[in-house]
């Protein structure tokens, strides 16, 4: 049921004055692992505020192939890559179904977030000559890079899961050319900010690239890595650079500089993947939101958000609660920060950081126990990272039931970021 309340993220933000300083809300990685085979999606939250699902928050089995494969595969040769399209596409079904997007060095695979295959198609010796070692997206366009290691192609939407044909060629295929030579890139990602590609390689670099192949700079060895690097990926709500060795994860500026720790998703810079089955490959840039904090009594109502991940312009976004107490007088805390551990309220906890930005009166719970909150994310203002880009929101719902009794969800978190 919906309770026609319609919130706009900015405009909450812009009536509190907070478009500067907040603290950076949740944010995921995906990675494939060659040996098991898997998929598996982490990253390093604050070890007080308590995840329902500690990371990895998911790790799905490959699909049974239908094309050829290189699966099983061992950590750190340089084969496969990840990403992720946030906004999905027509093979998802839209903006509210996103799209991971995952290489065995030879088959371009898109899956659902829980590991269902999509479509798949044949990449290597078809588009490319060699096996692929990276794989990056613009989820705006839809185009998906792939590297073999010298060079690059876009692509389109694979065909169907048993057509195993080759997708679309849409940019290139092109060389990189006009940079270090005499290594092989291990790790491709697309940075929506600036229109460029950045790569890592088996000498331990970075490098920064047009879409034509011409390098740009950005030549730097992040520390404290071993070699090859296995991944890269752009924090599409900064702009900075998060790299993997297969071991562990590392958030850079583009000028090199390490990025402070802090962040709800980089508690810990660099931090150790979470061990699931073996080291590794590939880096893909998730935009869903993250829950945590506990319900309050055990049990009790619970946020969610609905419509697709938090990226600007997503007019779907849709934060949710369900499971609460009919007739209890519920409240929306919107602030800018987590506060681990929560501050004890009416015998429950809150996991807001006090003061709080907004509180915003929703009235009475209805007989469905649920409220579903249309928050429309607008689209960025002068440029494909400009406001609200960037943006960091931590909400939780309170309930009072009178009598100095409350209920309360657990909280959530998400950052708006550019496809």
């Amino acid at each position: 049921m919906s309770h026609g309340i319609r919130l706009n993220a900015l405009a909450l933000l812009l009536g509190a004055g907070l478009l500067a300083g907040s603290e950076a809300g949740a944010q995921t990685v995906w990675s494939i692992e060659g040996t098991g085979p898997s998929y598996g999606e982490y990253n390093a939250p604050p070890p007080a505020c308590p995840l329902t699902v500690p990371p990895p928050y998911a790790v799905n089995p490959a699909p049974a192939p239908v094309c050829p494969t290189n699966l099983p595969f061992p950590p750190l040769n340089c084969l496969g890559g990840s990403a992720v399209d946030n906004n999905g596409n027509v093979a998802s079904g839209g903006p509210a179904v996103p799209v991971m997007v995952h290489s065995d060095g030879i088959v371009l695979e898109m899956t659902t977030p829980a590991g269902a295959l999509l479509t798949s198609a044949v990449v290597a010796g078809v588009v490319l000559p060699g096996p692929i070692t990276g794989v990056a997206c613009d989820s705006f366009a839809d185009i998906y890079y792939i590297t073999d290691g010298a060079g690059f192609v876009g692509v389109g939407i694979p065909p169907g899961p048993a057509a195993c044909g080759p997708p679309p060629a849409l940019v290139g295929p092109f060389g990189f050319v006009g940079g270090p030579v005499g290594t092989r890139i291990c790790g491709l990602a697309y940075d929506p900010c600036t229109g460029t590609l950045w790569t890592c390689d088996t000498a331990g670099f970075v490098g920064n690239w047009t879409l034509g192949g011409a390098f740009i700079g950005g030549w730097f060895a992040p520390p404290p890595f071993g070699v090859p690097l296995s991944g890269i990926t752009v924090n599409v709500t900064n702009g900075n650079l998060q790299i993997t060795d297969g071991a562990l994860v590392g958030e850079y500026t583009p000028l090199g500089a390490l990025a402070p720790a802090g962040a709800f998703h980089l508690a810990a810079n660099p931090y150790a993947i979470p061990l699931w089955a073996g080291l590794v490959d590939g880096l893909g840039f998730s935009l869903r939101p993250q829950i945590f904090g506990t319900p309050c009594p055990a049990g009790g109502p619970k946020i969610g958000t609905a419509g697709g991940y938090s990226f600007a312009g997503n007019a779907g976004f849709t934060i949710t609660q369900s499971g609460a107490t009919p007739g209890a007088l519920s409240f929306l805390l919107v602030d800018t920060a987590a506060l681990c551990p929560p501050l004890p309220f009416g015998g429950c906890s809150i996991w807001l950081a006090p003061p709080w930005s907004l509180l915003v009166s929703l009235g009475p719970v209805p007989a469905s126990g649920t409220f579903t909150l249309p928050a429309k994310l607008p689209p960025p203002a002068g440029g494909p990272c400009a406001i609200p880009v960037g943006i960091s929101l931590y909400v939780q719902f309170v309930n009072i039931l009178g009598g100095g009794v409350a209920e309360s969800t657990d909280a959530l978190t998400f950052t708006i970021g550019a496809l």
